[in-house]
């Protein structure tokens, strides 16, 4: 993180969004590595778009054991089919200043958000979006 950012309101709050469709495969590893963050998210907001699997008891289970219990985690479910459909409900429901939208199979390294955090914060000019790029 850099220097200038010390105090942990000067940070952004980020609501995590993981859209899924039959995912249990590759959902609790995915969730693992966000576990893992050295910055953590104000919201964890996990969209079942209808999975057929067992994605979402994976999930739950996995959090459970795992969640850190300063970030709320959320379960929603969007029955119309498509990754834009689950990211539009998750979007709805956010209530952080930033969105980071992480896939389901996708691991995330430990600094994924310090970084994205850095960014934000020693940028020039107000930051509309980042693009990062994670690990498959």
């Amino acid at each position: 993180m850099s220097e200038a950012v010390t105090q942990r309101d000067e940070l952004p709050g980020f609501s995590v969004l993981v859209p899924y469709f039959n995912e249990a495969e590759f959902i609790e590893a995915t969730l693992d590595s966000l576990c893992k963050q050295s910055f953590f998210p104000t919201e964890l907001i996990l969209v079942d778009n209808a999975s057929t699997d067992q994605s979402t008891a994976t999930a739950k289970s996995f959090l459970e054991n795992h969640r850190n219990d300063q970030v709320e985690c959320r379960f929603l479910q969007e029955a119309v089919p498509g990754k834009a459909h689950a990211m539009n409900r998750g979007l709805m429901e956010a209530t952080s200043e930033w969105l980071v939208i992480c896939d389901a199979d996708t691991f995330y390294p430990p600094d994924y958000l310090a970084r994205a955090a850095s960014m934000i914060c020693t940028a020039k000019a107000t930051p509309v979006a980042l693009l990062a790029v994670g690990i498959s």
